[in-house]
């Protein structure tokens, strides 16, 4: 009975050290999702922010 509890101890340890790892490859997932909760999409956003920011932004004025 011992050597099936040691069994799932190690198993339960290996999990949550490999879930750090993958919570480093999540930043690429976290990013698209702030953009994702927007109506528009990530691709145009990008395109849509920069237009939307130059009119509107007072530094557009400084920059032209």
């Amino acid at each position: 009975v011992a050597i099936p509890d040691d069994s799932h101890d190690p198993e339960l340890s290996p999990p949550p050290r490999a879930r750090p790892p993958s919570t480093n490859s999540a930043p690429p997932a976290i990013r698209p999702a702030p953009p994702a909760a927007r109506p528009t999409p990530p691709p145009r956003p990008r395109d849509i922010i920069i237009e939307r920011w130059v009119p509107y932004g007072p530094q557009a004025k400084r920059r032209t």
